[in-house]
């Protein structure tokens, strides 16, 4: 589950698509084709999104979600296990990407990274914690003033291998799942569903790959 390590790709606007990966020297370059500028062609690659080096673990994975039209919201996790994002919005601060803030800490740097929107200008994160918990985040506009909330797990320690790929999935509107791969080899997943358990989070299960060995975990 989850995107290639080190790299992200998502649609910001019809037929337009962006790719985002980290340098060997830690910052987070992007690069974008559009029918809509430079002749369809793709442009040439910048760091605006992670401009300093050391601002990502070349060991983990980048994510990358639009929240609304050409609005593009990217995350990473640097070394120190802080996990970071930025964004440009096309009706804000000029269509630029802005300076990266802080969305969360403890984050195994080796990790992977998911992000999800589950309706306009929403946005869900996961990693993996340190201690091996399966952690998120999230931002709504309608809710704490539109700023992101304290990250909380969604499973407990020792529930992934440190360097797992993480993904998540919209099943329906406001619905989302989580997967992940524990240290044995089996997969797991959570659940979250506006219209079951009083839109609490469910327990972690295996159904998906329930025997030990079910998938690889290389460290890296």
């Amino acid at each position: 589950p989850g995107p290639r390590r080190g790299g992200a790709e998502l649609d910001t606007v019809t037929c337009g698509v962006e790719v985002f990966w980290i340098r060997p020297n830690g910052m987070v370059c992007s690069n974008g084709a559009s029918p809509a500028f430079n002749s369809s062609n793709w442009n040439n690659p910048h760091n605006n999104a992670g401009p300093v080096p050391g601002s990502a673990d070349p060991r983990s994975c980048v994510a990358a979600v639009s929240t609304g039209p050409g609005v593009v919201e990217v995350f990473w996790i640097r070394p120190d296990g802080m996990v970071f994002t930025n964004a440009r919005d096309p009706n804000i601060n000029n269509g630029h990407w802005n300076n990266p803030i802080v969305v969360g800490t403890r984050a195994d740097p080796r990790s992977g990274i998911a992000a999800i929107s589950r309706q306009f200008g929403s946005v869900d994160i996961f990693w993996v914690g340190t201690d091996g918990a399966i952690m998120t985040c999230s931002r709504n506009p309608l809710k704490n003033n539109g700023g992101f909330n304290i990250p909380a797990s969604i499973a407990p320690p020792g529930s992934a291998y440190s360097s797992t790929p993480v993904g998540a999935v919209c099943s329906s509107l406001n619905a989302v799942e989580v997967f992940w791969i524990r240290s044995d080899g089996m997969v797991f997943t959570n659940a979250q569903n506006p219209f079951i358990n009083n839109s609490n989070w469910n327990n972690p299960i295996n159904n998906v790959a329930p025997l030990p060995g079910s998938a690889a975990t290389p460290q890296r």
